[in-house]
Order: structure tokens, then C-alpha cells, then sequence
């Protein structure tokens, strides 16, 4: 028995892995255009996280803001205290201050972090999450790719946000005009025009 305990000792501990996050202010464009934004550790989207399952992981992160920040861990099973969300299951980061999440690995997949503190999360406070499965995955590959979509703009989301408040199709750019009312009026007659508009 005790050579079977020391066998499976080395399998069954579960490795410690650990982050330090910093949520600050950088100038960035993507459009050509630079404007003030949000990042975690000086880049959008923010670092890609690695994690197995099984794993002990402590994240540390520290609010460099003037106002509270938070991460979310999107998906993850954990204690509803490491959630990450401001107002449910934590106060929130406090500017200056360093929060450490501490949670197991209890899944494996693809996941994403984000703010939850306003609209953090649209200025860049977000990253990919892969955590591996604790056995061998039934395929093969060569590489591994992340690959992270999202929209850049180089408004501001509080203005993208009133917008929408106001009218939700605001960015809609497709919709016809009062100028597309009158050129088809005068290609196809009024009565087809307003035939085609009451469908």
C-alpha cells in the first residue's frame, strides 16, 4: 500500500499556477485613430490565461484606474465569491488596490475574462481563457491557436451607448433613406415604391 499512495501521489497533487494582472489606462488605435482606453497588462485583448484542469490557480490583479475595476471569469466553475462580478459576489477592485482570485479548475474548454465594472469591457479589459483537459483529448493536432474576435471603434462606448439608448438601429447603415425614397420613386413609380416599403 504505501508504494501505491507514493505512486499516486505525483498525480494526483494539483500544480499551483499564478497571474499578476494590472487593469490601467494606454493609447491605443486600431483604426488609425488614437484614443484613451482601458488594457490589462498594456495590451487589448489582454494576456491569454492557460490553465488545466485540476489546477490550483491564484490570480492577482491590481486596479491602476481612478475607478473600481473587476474581472469576470466567463463559464468558469467556482466559488461564487472568485466570480468577479461588482455588487453580487464582490465589492469590486478599489483604485490602488490588488485583489486575489483563488480558485480549482474544475472544467476544461475555452472560455474569456471580462469587466464587469461599467463599460470597462468595451475599452479592452478582456482576454482568452484556454484551460486543457486533465486527460488526453481524443484527436491530435500539431499547434494550438487562439483566435479572438472583437470590434474596435474609435468613439467612445458611453457615446455608442447613448446612442443606442436613443434609437437602437442608430448604427444601422444599410437602411434606406429618404434619398433611396425618392431615386426608387423615380426608377420604379411611387405606387411600387410604397408597395415595397409596406411589405
Amino acid at each position: 500500500r504505501r508504494l501505491l499512495l507514493i505512486l499516486l501521489l505525483p498525480v494526483s497533487g494539483a500544480a499551483a499556477k499564478t497571474y499578476d494582472l494590472s487593469i490601467d489606462e494606454m493609447r491605443a488605435g486600431y483604426d488609425g485613430r488614437e484614443r484613451q482606453t482601458i488594457a490589462i497588462n498594456g495590451q487589448i485583448p489582454g494576456p491569454e490565461l492557460r490553465f488545466a484542469e485540476g489546477e490550483d490557480v491564484t490570480l492577482n490583479v491590481t486596479n491602476r484606474l481612478d475607478t473600481d475595476a473587476s474581472l469576470h471569469w466567463h463559464g468558469i466553475l467556482l466559488p461564487y465569491t472568485q466570480d468577479g462580478v461588482p455588487g453580487i459576489s464582490f465589492a469590486g477592485i478599489k483604485p490602488g488596490e490588488t485583489f486575489t482570485y483563488r480558485f480549482t479548475i474544475k472544467q476544461a474548454g475555452t472560455y474569456w475574462y471580462h469587466s464587469h465594472s461599467g463599460l470597462q469591457e468595451q475599452e479592452g479589459v478582456y482576454g482568452p481563457l484556454i484551460i486543457t483537459p486533465a486527460s488526453r483529448e481524443p484527436f491530435r493536432y500539431d499547434r494550438d491557436y487562439t483566435v479572438m474576435l472583437s470590434d474596435w471603434t474609435s468613439e467612445q462606448p458611453e457615446s455608442i451607448l447613448v446612442n443606442l439608448k436613443k434609437q437602437s438601429d442608430y448604427y444601422q447603415y444599410g437602411r434606406r433613406t429618404a434619398g433611396d425614397f425618392f431615386k426608387d420613386v423615380s426608377q420604379s413609380g411611387l405606387a411600387a415604391t410604397l408597395k415595397d416599403r409596406s411589405e
